[in-house]
């Protein structure tokens, strides 16, 4: 019983007080870190509402705990990728719009000297039909390569891949395109050697892109002038160049 009342005299209070105090101390704490982890989460979460309309001028703050901070800058990278995503987005529509302006252009122009009376020889016609007919070609390969962005973008157009004679193809595109190379006064070479590595590709993709890079030396390539297919086998793997005499570009 002395011992009790010993304890009751001498450590209740001391006790009581330590508690409460240990209690104030914690609370204090928890109010600290609470703060130090939701302030910086209140401003994450009007960064990312700011984000949806399209305002990219507000920045996470780098501030908290390390998962905080690593969350601020996940969200400061997302941000800054979404807007050069839209910047893309919006630089292609215009390269888009200019390139199908141009053919539109001269098929209306073309087409009114039709239809008004000033191409009237029978070499005018010919001549405006012709333009008109290339322009609509043109139109039709640029909406087809925009088809196949789109569903190479959306996963729509896996790629092919098997094994691949990069040589027989380099050589069947060539044959296409040179009655082509003819028709324009230009000269196609190429310079391909006997065998070449065999490759995993897909033969149709490959095809279209090296199609294309010919097609665009012909366009640029004036009359008299030189177009050159050539691969040669490297280390890594194949090198296929497109050379033309043609002004060239930056």
């Amino acid at each position: 019983l002395p011992i009790l009342v010993f304890f009751g005299n001498h450590l209740f209070q001391p006790l009581i007080e330590a508690g409460a105090l240990a209690a104030f101390f914690a609370a204090l704490l928890a109010i600290l870190i609470s703060r130090s982890i939701a302030l910086p989460m209140q401003k994450m979460a009007g960064v990312g509402q700011g984000i949806t309309p399209g305002d990219y001028s507000q920045t996470a703050p780098n501030t908290g705990p390390n998962e905080v901070q690593a969350l601020a800058q996940s969200l400061n990278e997302m941000s800054q990728q979404v807007q050069a995503t839209q910047q893309v987005q919006r630089d292609f529509l215009a390269n888009v719009s200019h390139e199908l302006k141009t053919p539109l252009t001269s098929i209306q122009g073309f087409a009114q000297a039709i239809l008004d009376g000033t191409a009237a020889s029978p070499e005018a016609l010919k001549r405006s039909a012709t333009i008109i007919y290339d322009e609509a070609d043109r139109m039709r390969r640029l909406v087809e390569g925009l088809l196949d962005l789109a569903r190479l973008d959306s996963g729509l157009r896996p790629l092919h891949r098997v094994p691949l004679d990069v040589r027989s193809m380099l050589a069947a595109i060539a044959e296409k395109i040179g009655p082509r190379a003819k028709t324009k006064g230009l000269e196609l070479q190429t310079e391909l050697p006997p065998t070449l590595p065999t490759l995993i590709g897909d033969a149709d993709r490959l095809a279209q892109v090296f199609t294309n890079l010919l097609d665009n030396a012909l366009k640029h390539t004036p009359a008299g002038g030189n177009v050159t297919l050539s691969a040669s086998a490297i280390a890594e793997g194949v090198m296929i160049a497109v050379k033309d005499s043609g002004p060239g570009i930056p």
